[in-house]
């Protein structure tokens, strides 16, 4: 019996080696399987963002070259705009007739053909003043007009596809100079206008023994004479 007791436990002894030796290799798995996970979720996260940034490179270069493409004849459109004003200028003096017909519909023939690349041209005259889209070069005063409005234009401004190339050259209207302050009134000779004279209030009539607070100040102030002899109030006829 003793030997049955004896190999039951090393039996049940070597049954709880075995289950603390598998417990820690499920805990060495568990945590391997945690660092696994991890490093995945970095690698999701890296895919991700290269992903993202694929993404917008290729929007960049595609906004870049459409850009490219709608803006491709800026430089030959700049180079024709001294030609424009020169049509402008011809066709506000030019009076009407053979000439300034051919004038005009030469000038049309070519703003038609800048048109159709993208540029427009916008007026600036009665706007507010706006440095996007204005280039002030002047100002000056107009009655009626508030500062800040555009009074002339001396160039027109152009756009290519909704971009200013040229702003236009204008004069703004300023504030008027202020009118000149009216000259305070003469306190000092408002006073003595309104001060009465001692003979006023002596000429005065009044009552028998009547005095008003102001002939008693103006007694109490004139009480002695040139020569220092006393007056008698009112002052003798």
């Amino acid at each position: 019996m003793e030997l049955i007791a004896a190999f039951g436990w090393i039996l049940a002894l070597a049954a709880c080696a075995g289950a603390a030796t598998l417990w820690t290799q499920l805990q060495a798995a568990n945590a391997q399987l945690s660092a696994q996970a991890q490093q995945l979720q970095v690698q999701q996260r890296a895919s991700q963002q290269a992903i993202e940034e694929r993404e917008a490179t290729l929007t960049r270069v595609r906004r870049q070259a459409e850009d490219d493409r709608r803006f491709a004849a800026e430089s030959v459109i700049a180079a024709l705009m001294p030609a424009l004003d020169d049509f402008d200028r011809a066709l506000d003096t030019l009076a009407d007739g053979p000439l300034a017909q051919g004038v005009r519909l030469i000038h049309a023939t070519l703003s038609q053909a800048l048109a159709r690349h993208g540029l427009e041209r916008y007026d600036a005259q009665g706007q507010p003043f706006d440095p996007a889209l204005h280039e002030a070069i002047d100002t000056a005063t107009a009655p009626g007009v508030a500062p800040g409005v555009v009074l002339k234009e001396h160039g027109r401004g152009y756009r290519l596809n909704g971009r200013v190339i040229r702003p236009a050259k204008v004069i703004v209207s300023a504030e008027g100079p202020a009118a000149a302050a009216a000259p305070p009134p003469d306190l000092a000779a408002a006073a003595a206008d309104a001060e009465p004279t001692i003979e006023l209030l002596w000429e005065a009539p009044r009552a028998a023994g009547e005095m008003s607070l102001d002939e008693l100040v103006l007694a109490a102030q004139t009480r002695h004479g040139a020569d220092g002899s006393a007056l008698t109030w009112p002052p003798e006829e």
